[in-house]
Formats: C-alpha cells, sequence, structure tokens
C-alpha cells in the first residue's frame, strides 16, 4: 500500500493525517496527529514564525515514525486566497469545424495558438489557475477553473523547511482547492448523479457548498448560518434548496468541517437525506480530502521546479545511502549496459563492506569497456535476463530501488596481468547456461520488499525466494530496508 502524509496548516492548528489505498481501493486512514497550540507561530492571520512551525511538525513526524513519507500540504490562512470561476466549455467542435472550412493553402499559415500561462510571479507573490474539468448536467454546462494566489515566498520556505529535515513535499495548495478532492468519496451512480459537500467553519457561522456534477467540480458556493437556529435544520434548508442538481434530485450529501457534531448525520438521515460525514473527525477533513488527491490525474500545485532545492542535510543521507548499498559504486563503470557488479555478496549478508568492493582504475575501464559484450553474451546464455529486467523495469512498487541485478560470478573482477613489454593480457568471461539471478535493492518500508518478491512470482521466469531484509537506521532516524532477492535455476528458457 502506497501511503501519504497529508498536512493541514491553519492559524489556530496543523492537522496530519498519514494512509493510502489498499489493493481494492479503499482509503485507510492509519494515523491522525493534530498540534493545538499553533497561536504562537501566527499573528492575525498570518504565518510569522514558519521554521519554529516546520520543526515542530517534523519532530512529531518522526516520533509518529513518519519520517520518510512524501508531504501533501494545504495552508488555509494569511497569504493564500483561492477565487473560484465558472466558464463554458471549451469549444474543441468549433474549432475543428473552422479547420475542415479552410483552404488546404491555409493550414501552413495557421499558427497554434500558445498556451496560456497558468503561473504568473508578479513580485513576491504566485499567481497560479488550474482548470477542474468540463461539467455536464441535463441542463447546463461549463468549467470550473480557480485562481490561487499565494505568497511566492511562503510556499518556497515551506518546501525548502522541510527539505532540511529530509521530507519531500510534493505539492502546496489552499485548503479550498483540496476540499474539491472529496469527489473521490463516493462513486457517482444514476440515482446518485451528483453530490454536495458541506463544508462548516468552527465557528458555525458559515457553510462553504461544493457541488460536484457525475464527480467533477460544478460550483463553489458560500452560505452565513444563523446563530439562534439549529444547525442540522438550516444544513436541511440548504440542501433542499440544492435538491434538483441538474435535473436529478437527492444529491448525495457530504459533511465535513470543524463544526460538524456526531449528531448532525443522523439528524438529516432521519429527515429523509442521504448524508455521510468525509470522515468521523470533522477536523481532519482536508487532510482526509489530500489522501484521496493521488487518485487526481491533474491536481493542483503551487510548488514551482526551482523551488526545490537540495539541501546539506539531504545531500549527507545520500551519501550514506549509497555508502551502505555499496554495489552502487560500480554503477557508472556498467551503466552503458544496465548491470552493476556485485563482488563476492553471500545470502546472509544485505550490505558489505565498500572497501571489499573497490576495484582498481585499471579494472574499471576494461569493465567499462566490456560491459556491453558481457551482457550481449548472458542475454544469449540465459533468455531470462531480457524478461527479467523488462518485468522489474514495470512492476517495481513505489520507492524500490533496484541496485543491481546479476549471476553470481558473471562479473567476477579479472585480474589484469602484463606481459613482457608491459601491455595488459585481454580478458575473458565466461558464463554457464543458467544460474542463480541476483536482484539487490532497498525500499522505504519493510514490507515493500515483499511485494516486489510477490510481483516477480506471479510471472513464469521460474521460482524466486528472497533471501533476506535488513534494517538500517540513518542518522537522522529515519530507515531503510535492503533486500536480496533470487531467481533459482530450473526457471524457464
Amino acid at each position: 500500500m502506497v501511503k501519504t502524509t497529508a498536512i493541514h496548516i491553519t492559524p489556530t492548528s496543523v492537522r496530519i493525517a498519514h494512509g493510502g489505498f489498499d489493493r481494492r481501493g479503499t482509503l485507510r486512514v492509519e494515523k491522525m496527529v493534530e498540534l493545538s497550540q499553533c497561536q504562537e507561530w501566527f499573528e492575525n492571520g498570518k504565518l510569522l514564525h514558519l521554521q519554529a512551525l516546520v520543526d515542530e511538525v517534523a519532530d512529531t513526524l518522526r516520533r509518529e515514525k513518519l519520517h520518510h513519507k512524501p508531504l501533501v500540504i494545504c495552508y488555509e490562512g494569511s497569504g493564500m486566497e483561492t477565487e473560484f470561476l465558472e466558464r463554458p466549455p471549451k469549444q474543441k467542435r468549433q474549432e475543428m469545424q473552422s479547420l475542415l472550412k479552410m483552404d488546404v493553402s491555409q493550414w501552413k499559415e495557421r499558427k497554434k495558438a500558445p498556451e496560456k500561462k497558468k503561473a504568473e510571479i508578479l513580485h513576491t507573490s504566485l499567481r497560479k489557475s488550474h482548470d477542474w474539468g468540463n461539467f455536464i448536467t441535463e441542463d447546463s454546462s461549463g468549467l470550473l477553473g480557480s485562481i490561487t494566489t499565494a505568497d511566492y515566498d511562503l510556499v518556497s520556505a515551506l518546501v525548502r523547511a522541510f527539505a532540511e529535515h529530509g521530507f519531500t513535499v510534493q505539492s502546496v495548495e489552499s485548503t479550498a482547492t483540496a476540499l474539491l478532492y472529496c469527489k473521490q468519496a463516493i462513486t457517482a451512480h444514476y440515482d446518485a448523479l451528483h453530490q454536495l459537500l458541506f463544508y462548516i467553519n468552527q465557528e458555525q457561522t458559515e457553510v462553504e457548498i461544493y457541488s460536484f456534477a457525475k464527480n467533477i467540480p460544478w460550483k463553489v458556493e458560500h452560505r452565513r448560518l444563523m446563530p439562534n437556529q439549529g444547525v442540522a435544520d438550516q444544513l436541511a434548508t440548504l440542501y433542499q434548496g440544492q435538491s434538483n442538481l441538474g435535473g436529478r434530485p437527492s444529491p448525495t450529501l457530504l459533511l465535513g468541517g470543524d463544526g460538524i457534531e456526531d449528531t448532525m448525520v443522523q439528524q438529516l438521515q432521519e429527515a429523509g437525506i442521504s448524508a455521510q460525514s468525509v470522515h468521523a473527525d470533522g477536523r481532519f477533513t482536508a487532510c482526509v480530502a489530500l489522501l484521496w488527491k493521488r487518485l487526481e490525474r491533474d491536481g493542483e500545485n503551487l510548488v514551482l521546479d526551482k523551488m526545490r532545492t537540495s539541501s546539506v542535510r539531504n545531500l549527507r543521507r545520500l551519501a550514506q545511502t549509497l555508502t551502505l548499498c555499496a554495489s552502487v559504486v560500480l554503477v557508472t563503470t556498467l551503466a552503458l549496459g544496465g548491470y552493476t557488479a556485485w563482488n563476492g555478496a553471500n545470502t546472509e549478508k544485505t550490505l558489505v563492506d565498500t572497501n571489499a568492493l573497490a576495484v582498481t582504475l585499471t579494472q574499471s575501464e576494461h569493465l567499462k569497456t566490456t560491459a556491453n559484450d558481457q551482457i550481449t553474451l548472458l542475454s544469449h546464455q540465459d533468455s531470462r535476463i531480457p524478461a527479467l529486467l523488462e518485468h522489474i523495469a514495470q512492476n517495481t512498487p513505489e520507492n524500490i530501488h533496484i541496485i543491481s541485478i546479476d549471476t553470481g560470478n558473471a562479473f567476477a573482477q579479472p585480474e589484469v596481468t602484463a606481459d613482457a613489454e608491459g601491455e595488459e593480457e585481454p580478458i575473458t568471461f565466461t558464463s554457464s547456461v543458467q544460474e542463480i539471478i541476483y536482484i539487490r535493492g532497498f525500499a522505504t518500508d519493510s514490507h515493500l520488499p515483499v511485494q516486489l518478491y510477490e510481483n516477480c512470482t506471479n510471472t513464469d521466469l521460474g521460482t524466486f525466494t528472497l533471501l533476506g531484509t535488513k534494517e538500517v537506521i540513518l542518522p537522522d532516524e529515519s530507515s531503510l530496508y535492503a533486500f536480496e532477492l533470487a531467481l533459482l535455476t530450473g526457471g524457464a528458457k
């Protein structure tokens, strides 16, 4: 199960949710943590002590053993605002008709219109537009777009500050756009083609209404709640006003937000409304929505490529990883063929001493120039190798890194000798028709090597065995899991 850590930053609290999707596609939320004492980092809704906030969140993630997971963040506060706009649908049919009416000689003169720039930076402001797809109902159609204006320094600083702690921030966006991913909570069907999300603020003074047409974002509205009336009764009234969406009655209703109470869902159901909570704890609605983002093909993201920089801590971690996975020493040597050499590894050791694998410069040069010949030889000798390489390339789970795929003695280090005139003797390599093939690498989760093993056993390449795994603790207290698989002899030739 590929997992993600979602973080919802507000001026009053920071919520963290961790989870992923199982093999049936069901979202599993495994951990939820809230940091409630956040007022000291904000002033009038503006984040003034970003580094202190990130330090506290990073410490919390490490305590919860979530130190090596990718992060998705939504921010709610001064410095980030989102406006939603409804536009007419794109008229591709009209463009095609006009093109067909053109004379052939005009086609060459017709230039493709430049694509609209979606991200603009003006001084310290980042302005990003995003289209959420064409919605279609029985009586209308259109396109919902959003324009988010954010403090460029705020987004960039969040990415860099978490990178200093060894975390990768995949995306940053506003809470308003993050809530659109709640469309993944319920699949549209004929009796309920449309969905509604009522997101109630903590003071129960306002509700944001998100409408979805067949799981496509349609419109976003805001409504005030009266303080002297029951919230559930007011929600029922708002629902009735929206009940005939697109000519289809009784849309499915989702409830979320800090202002949700346990009894609201039951009261609405008793009133004949098909209602359910996004999550049992409404405070984590935005976090759960961010976890659903993994199902999106094109979600919002304010993080630009130039914001991603390598910190000194990340470089040290990378160096430590490469040192522990000692076979990477030979990656450059065999890069032309896609193989790496592994010298004298036995099945009881997952990580070996780098000094034992060091080769002389002369040996490396010879290995580099003869790598392609070796691979060609192995491909003729054992036809399982190309098929295995293709399977590994296409079916390796995320967060698994393959270090080497080779046979036990295919790349034994040759002895370089010189004749009487000082010239080097030719180097020869030998290989049997079929040998044990070893697959070595490392993963970020202990279950991932087992998942790779299960993927391999479902092929007709032969019999696989998981020789072992070993946990390695890095300097920042995160873990890597080195592993070794073997494809035994006797498989398909």
